[in-house]
């Protein structure tokens, strides 16, 4: 690992990975604070996600657009470093462990057995899943394997929210879409496995690796899509090219209604 990064953080559990990339927590040595890192393969970075950063130098898009954002609901940059092999992401760890109680897990697992979608009245809500262990030393004991973000929440832990929490996670989801567009740039792969949340209900956007900025003029439009099928805007699964803001809010609405009903609206 880079001495540089290893001389200011300690690395710990891995907590997610994919084929590009993997994301382990890290925790801040001159304060103790909790952040995450995330490992960009290099030799996996496409050509043309590569840009010159004014502060950065020459990094992958997805640290140099992170890095101009500041905004409550869009996890933070923190740093960055790099070795021969990798390109580190220093983030804010944001989100809480979640723990589901034996007999909660069994009658999820039973209902969607039957075909049945948990109710409101009988399926587990956050604060039941949440051990009060794991929550209290979240930041200091992290499990390997444990999760922080709404797609674990609502897909494995069959977590079904009230009218009034998807409310509150929703407006902040929307806040951060809307700061994003203001600031030039588009998303695209806005779902729950990007959206972590904590006990509170607080949630950030985030993975940015398929972000970029909003085309100036129609010649730019994108032609290639590298989000999520089940998010995609009609225009895209047509062939068509799209500006970029119109997806991050089709794909928000798709993400809505995950939030209300507990599954996507499409299937294919």
């Amino acid at each position: 690992l880079a001495p540089g990064f290893m001389a200011h953080y300690e690395l710990n559990e891995i907590l997610g990975e994919g084929i590009s990339s993997f994301v382990s927590a890290s925790t801040r040595r001159r304060d103790g604070m909790t952040t995450a890192t995330k490992f960009l393969f290099k030799e996996r970075i496409l050509v043309s996600s590569w840009v010159r950063d004014r502060v950065l130098g020459t990094v992958p898009r997805e640290l140099s657009i992170l890095r101009r954002l500041k905004h409550p609901n869009i996890i933070e940059f923190l740093d960055c470093y790099e070795d021969e092999w990798y390109i580190y992401l220093v983030m804010e760890n944001h989100g809480s462990h979640w723990s589901c109680p034996p007999d909660a897990a069994a009658a999820a697992a039973s209902a969607t057995s039957e075909g049945l979608a948990a109710t409101a009245s009988d399926a587990p809500t956050l604060p039941s899943l949440l051990d009060a262990n794991d929550a209290a030393s979240a930041d200091a004991d992290a499990e390997l394997g444990s999760s922080r973000d709404l797609f674990e929440c609502i897909e494995t832990m069959h977590v079904r929210f009230t009218e009034h929490d998807v409310r509150f996670i929703f407006r902040q989801i929307a806040h951060a879409v809307a700061y994003l567009h203001a600031r030039g740039f588009v998303h695209q792969d806005v779902k729950e496995e990007n959206v972590v949340v904590n006990a509170q209900f607080h949630v950030k956007l985030i993975d940015f690796g398929v972000a970029a900025p909003i085309p100036e003029t129609r010649d730019d439009w994108f032609d290639t899509f590298h989000g999520t099928t089940l998010y995609a805007a009609p225009e895209i699964l047509r062939g068509d090219e799209w500006r970029g803001p119109e997806q991050d809010v089709w794909a928000s609405g798709i993400l809505l209604y995950t939030l209300v009903f507990g599954r996507r609206p499409f299937s294919e």
